[in-house]
């Protein structure tokens, strides 16, 4: 894991896209000759595509290049940045896929700065926490409900 934190003392936090997160495929799927398909998994946690923009001042914007070029390297360096997820508001590891300096428009007295980026592994629960989840112990109230519905959903 990258130890460069996103410098929230000296930028604001970037606006993140409204098309949303988009998870690259990790399915592989082969038709076969009978008409039927075999589906197998290529990669257990692939990343993440997803843009993101800044609104920045003038010194704002001189900081954020100097940051991506002297401590980024250019953008080549991945870093923390916090990013809100199902499981709260939590640091990712991002990548730039696109400089920063590539979509650059001035707007009034800011400047929008808009880049592609690569989450590295998008948080899912851990595998503990799940078995504690589904297996945990339902109330007496709840057991009588499922074996209700079960029962009155069974074909005659």
């Amino acid at each position: 894991m990258t130890n460069i934190v996103y410098p929230y003392v000296s930028l604001p936090s970037p606006h993140f896209s409204a098309t949303g997160i988009k998870q690259l495929p990790s399915l592989l799927r082969s038709d076969m000759s009978s008409g039927h398909s075999k589906v197998r998994r290529r990669f257990k946690r692939p990343p993440a595509l997803m843009s993101i923009s800044w609104r920045l001042t003038a010194d704002q914007a001189e900081f954020f290049l100097g940051w991506v070029e002297y401590l980024l390297d250019g953008a080549v360096n991945p870093f923390l940045m916090n990013m809100r997820s199902p499981g709260g508001v939590v640091p990712h590891e991002f990548r730039f896929i696109t400089h920063p300096a590539e979509s650059v428009k001035p707007k009034g007295s800011k400047w929008l700065y808009t880049a592609k980026v690569e989450v590295k592994e998008l948080p899912v629960m851990s595998e503990e926490n799940f078995a504690a989840e589904i297996f945990k112990p339902s109330s007496v109230e709840q057991v009588i409900e499922s074996t209700v519905a079960v029962i009155n959903d069974f074909p005659e």
